[in-house]
């Protein structure tokens, strides 16, 4: 009696959380080869990632693909730009003029082949999560209409705040502060029963 239990959730619940931290390992190890193929870029003096911030969103796979296909040129590497992107295609030509060294495209390639065979296994991932999710549903209704937001960067591929809301009975989204990804994290940790802590404080 000098020790109080640890708190473990439902099984339902610690099953979630399973496989929401393998979600989150496999987007580490993702990650790793983004930087890879940041390196890559820098060693054949291509400073792609100063004109675009995210080199893996559309216009930087976009770009990074036609390169390991076998394009070379610039400006028309820089036609790939969506029209959103704030870098003008004269900007995204200038840091397309490299040195294109064979084995550094040979990591590019490795690097960009790895990133690849993870975002499969996170698809997988978030089938399994979105199959758990429903059959986890305790209440009915989807929830009101709100601020339109962007999805959350690594969000899962699904409507990840349609079903917490039939888990939980609110939209925890509209927290501030708090996007899908976030609320979906406490949920797999603790569960949606809050009961068992005495107060916040606890909590």
């Amino acid at each position: 009696g000098l020790l109080s239990g640890a708190f473990r959730p439902e099984d339902e619940i610690c099953a979630l959380r399973a496989v929401c931290r393998q979600r989150d390992m496999l987007l580490r190890y993702q990650a790793s080869h983004v930087q890879h193929m940041q390196k890559a870029l820098a060693q054949m003096n291509l400073p792609l990632g100063n004109v675009i911030s995210d080199i893996v969103g559309e216009t930087g796979q976009k770009i990074l693909r036609a390169i390991i296909a076998g394009e070379r040129d610039g400006a028309t590497l820089a036609k790939l730009r969506n029209p959103r992107i704030r870098a003008s295609e004269e900007e995204i030509a200038k840091s397309l003029t490299g040195t294109w060294r064979e084995e550094h495209l040979f990591a590019l390639k490795q690097a960009m082949a790895l990133f690849d065979a993870y975002g499969e296994r996170l698809a997988e991932c978030d089938r399994e999560l979105e199959t758990m999710l429903a059959r986890l549903q305790r209440h009915g209704g989807d929830p009101a209409p709100g601020k339109r937001r962007s999805k959350a960067k690594n969000a899962p591929d699904f409507d990840v705040r349609g079903y917490l809301f039939r888990l939980c009975g609110v939209d925890l989204t509209r927290i501030d502060g708090i996007d899908v990804t976030t609320a979906l994290k406490v949920i797999a940790e603790v569960g949606p029963d809050l009961s068992r802590f005495k107060s916040a404080k606890h909590f």
